[in-house]
């Protein structure tokens, strides 16, 4: 088994750490990526379900839902959440809060 697998990672524990941040890195910038995309093609996205509201909106990257409010002069996130969380049970909607 090469370094990068379970063992290695015991014998380098910086490693796991460093591989960590790097992809860690990396989603923060598809994200950042992706909410920018919105600027020029604000209803790209779906609406969501769970909010009722048109100007509500949802896109997908890998399994995280990236939720935003199409505003007059903004697009404001409200929040990005993993595809699996159930939206409809939770008591505040992120759409409540702001």
């Amino acid at each position: 088994m090469d370094s990068a697998g379970p063992a290695g990672f015991r014998k380098h524990p910086g490693l796991y750490q460093q591989r960590l941040r790097y992809y860690a890195a990396r989603f923060i910038e598809k994200i950042i990526e992706a909410v920018e995309g919105l600027e020029n093609f604000p209803k790209i996205g779906r609406s969501v379900p769970e909010a009722e509201e048109e100007n509500i909106r949802g896109i997908l990257l890998h399994n995280y839902r990236i939720i935003y409010r199409v505003e007059t002069d903004r697009i404001l996130v409200l929040t990005i959440i993993h595809g699996a969380r159930d939206l409809s049970r939770r008591r505040t909607k992120p759409w409540d809060i702001i």
